[in-house]
């Protein structure tokens, strides 16, 4: 997939990317919780001379998973706040154009009417707004 649609599939995703991040961070609430109500379990402690941890590696599970939850939930915040950092720096007119079309799907026709400027120019102002955006999120070298 080519840059420019990974960027168009990136905005028009955006929002569910942020409903994303909010499960997983109940997600990681819940697991905590239920790290907390799982004690230690005396009924596999036994009378024999096997040595067995159950308690411990049900510990140690919860505790791997919750440095994954947490991993995930980090690179989910960083990939929101990237795509943020770079609309900020779009202007105003780009950046209201971009959310119109990407965010709130509305027809080319109807930004125009908000924005005050004709459809050939919503388009163009929209492409040159996808390319600055590419730049943002991958840097200068060979756009494509």
């Amino acid at each position: 997939m080519d840059k420019y649609k990974n960027v168009e599939r990136r905005l028009r995703n955006l929002e569910m990317e942020k409903t994303y991040l909010i499960y997983l961070e109940k997600d990681l609430k819940l697991l905590e919780l239920e790290y907390e109500i799982n004690g230690i379990n005396y009924e596999k402690i036994g009378g024999d001379n096997n040595i067995s941890d159950i308690t411990g590696d049900k510990a140690v599970k919860l505790m791997q998973k919750r440095q994954e939850l947490e991993l995930k939930i980090a690179r989910k915040k960083n990939e929101i706040e990237h795509i943020e950092g770079v609309l900020s720096k779009l202007t105003e007119t780009e950046r209201k154009i971009i959310t119109m079309w990407y965010i709130e799907y509305k027809p080319h026709w109807k930004i125009a009417q908000e924005v005050g400027y004709s459809v050939s120019q919503v388009k163009r102002i929209k492409k040159d707004a996808i390319e600055k955006i590419m730049v943002g999120l991958y840097g200068d070298e060979d756009r494509e």
